[in-house]
């Protein structure tokens, strides 16, 4: 290839292995353009598992749904997403990164749209999981696209960068719809959430490869013609031959996938702080009002400094 430049390496490689290909180049600006892409996609992950919290005081208060209820609708999405990782993550496996990555955030795309078509808490928890099943699957695919389409040298940096785009997608996401909620029902939070994975389909079918040590480990039938054709797209060198493998190295993945379980549990436990931050101020901004309501006159002011002041640490617990 022209203008091909290998890094500097002690020993020697094996240029015909494409996945040398990738680990041993400079990156191009494809592949840079491919890590932006992930860090887009696990950024509309964050918003759409964000979105619950930013719509729910709308839909407690639409419906009439008290604390607990609420929790039960914020919950069903948490509950897609262990089932999409475990499941549709080993899906990536099978059938290839490019595909998991279209098929779940068409996923996305369809249960959040068709979350503004409810009309009670179920119908919502149902399409809630059917989202959460498509960010469970995401996060595993753009896990492994992040590492795969980025060389040794920059690796670990780029799968920080996608990293990055989860809590990136639920603070834009939340300024975003808190601008929405000023003249909108909390359906337009959904409806932000469809329109922005609906773009992202043709994004990902446009500039992103399948990727090359997905098809050089499994080598499906035309391997070599689709990994020379995904070489070309990020701008490296083709390969004349397959690598050879044996049947161990072809089930590996396989098992990779649950190593991906602990970075799960924390984007989990981290947006579940969020819920439950968003759910407390609904709270305490409903207990206020209901204090000002209640009181006539001038007492409103001393009633709500008894109660709510942190001059009053006695009875401001949970502020």
């Amino acid at each position: 290839m022209a203008g091909y430049v290998p890094e500097s390496n002690a020993g020697p490689v094996d240029w015909n292995d494409p996945r040398n290909v990738i680990a041993k180049s400079p990156m191009g600006t494809m592949q840079v353009l491919i890590i932006v892409i992930t860090i887009c996609l696990n950024a509309m992950d964050g918003f759409d598992v964000a979105s619950i919290s930013y719509a729910s005081p709308g839909i407690a208060k639409e419906w009439g749904i008290d604390s607990g209820g609420l929790g039960i609708v914020l919950s069903m999405e948490l509950w897609g997403m262990a089932l999409g990782s475990m499941f549709l993550g080993g899906v990536a496996d099978k059938i290839g990164r490019r595909r998991t990555i279209l098929g779940c955030i068409t996923f996305m795309a369809i249960g959040m749209f068709l979350a503004t078509t409810v009309r009670n808490p179920i119908e919502l928890s149902i399409w809630r999981v059917v989202t959460g099943l498509g960010i469970g699957g995401m996060l595993a695919a753009i896990n492994a696209a992040a590492a795969e389409f980025s060389n040794t040298r920059r690796r670990d940096l780029c799968v920080s960068l996608m990293s990055i785009g989860y809590p990136i997608g639920a603070v834009i996401g939340g300024l975003a719809s808190k601008q929405l909620l000023v003249n909108h029902d909390w359906r337009s939070v959904f409806y932000l959430g469809a329109a922005a994975s609906a773009v992202l389909i043709p994004t990902v079918l446009l500039f992103m490869p399948e990727s090359v040590h997905w098809l050089a480990q499994k080598q499906p039938a035309g391997a070599l013609e689709k990994i020379n054709k995904s070489l070309q797209h990020i701008g490296q060198r083709t390969v004349s031959a397959l690598p050879a493998l044996n049947a161990a190295t072809r089930k590996q993945s396989i098992k990779d996938i649950f190593v991906f379980l602990r970075f799960l549990r924390q984007q989990v436990h981290a947006l579940r702080n969020i819920e439950l931050c968003f759910i407390k101020k609904h709270q305490t901004r409903n207990t206020i009002t209901k204090a000002f309501r209640s009181c006539p006159g001038n007492q409103c002011r001393a009633h709500a400094f008894n109660n709510f002041s942190p001059a009053n640490p006695a009875r401001s617990k949970g502020w």
